[in-house]
C-alpha cells in the first residue's frame, strides 16, 4: 500500500496569509482606536478628579466655596488660582504673555475657524488660545482659564490632558469643565468648539460614561 499524503498547496497558503493580513489592517488600527479613546476618557476622569481635589482644599480655605457660576467676573480668576495652589505646577503663563509652545500646544487646540461667536477665544487658535492665562502641571497636562481680558474671565477651565502630545484636539484630548461654588462639571454649553475635522462639540459630559 501506497501512504498518500495531502496538504495546502504554496497557492493557498498565500492566500490564506493574505486574508489573515487584510483581516489585521482593519480590525487592528480600529482596536488601537477605541483603546486610544479609553485612555483619554480614563485621563480625562483623573484631570477632573484631580481638580475637584484641589477646587474643594482651595475652598475650604475660602468660607467653603467661591460663589455660583459667575461669568465674566474677575471672581474666575480666583477660582482658577485656587485650582492652580493646590496642584503642583511647573509653569505659569499669565494672560497675554504668549502660552502657544509654553503652557498650551503650540499648535492649539482643535480647527481655525473664521467666524465669530461668543466663544471664539476658544475655538479660533490664531486669538484667543494663545494669550489666555494658563499653566502647566508636574504631570505634562496643560490648563487654561477662558479670558475676556487681562482682569476679567469666564468659570469654564480648558484642559489638554497630555500637553503637546497629538491630537491636541477638543473631545479627545482636551475638554472644557465649568467652576461653580464648590463643585467642577464637565461642560454642557452652547459654545461652538471646532474639532480639527470640522465637526463641532458642544457638550464634554460623555467622557464620564
Amino acid at each position: 500500500m501506497k501512504n498518500r499524503f495531502s496538504g495546502f498547496t504554496l497557492a493557498e497558503v498565500l492566500m490564506t496569509l493574505l486574508i489573515i493580513g487584510i483581516v489585521a489592517s482593519i480590525v487592528i488600527p480600529a482596536l488601537i482606536n477605541e483603546t486610544n479613546k479609553v485612555e483619554l476618557k480614563i485621563a480625562a476622569k483623573k484631570a477632573v478628579g484631580a481638580a475637584q481635589s484641589s477646587y474643594n482644599l482651595a475652598a475650604a480655605e475660602n468660607s467653603g466655596g467661591f460663589g455660583g457660576y459667575t461669568a465674566s467676573t474677575i471672581t474666575s480668576y480666583a477660582k482658577f488660582n485656587a485650582i492652580k495652589s493646590k496642584m503642583n505646577v511647573i509653569k505659569t503663563c499669565a494672560y497675554g504673555t504668549g502660552s502657544f509652545g509654553n503652557c498650551w500646544a503650540k499648535d492649539g487646540v482643535g480647527q481655525p475657524v473664521t467666524y465669530v461667536d461668543h466663544c471664539v477665544k476658544w475655538t479660533n487658535r490664531a486669538s484667543g488660545q494663545g494669550s489666555n492665562e494658563s499653566f502647566v502641571a508636574g504631570d505634562g497636562s496643560f490648563w487654561m482659564l477662558y479670558n475676556y481680558d487681562g482682569e476679567v474671565g469666564a468659570d469654564l477651565v480648558a484642559v489638554d490632558i497630555n500637553g503637546n502630545k497629538g491630537p491636541n484636539d477638543w473631545g479627545e484630548d482636551a475638554f472644557v469643565f465649568i467652576m461653580y461654588d464648590r463643585k467642577l462639571v464637565l461642560g454642557s454649553m452652547g459654545c461652538s468648539f471646532v474639532k480639527r475635522d470640522g465637526s463641532i462639540i458642544h457638550d464634554f459630559r460623555y467622557l464620564l460614561k
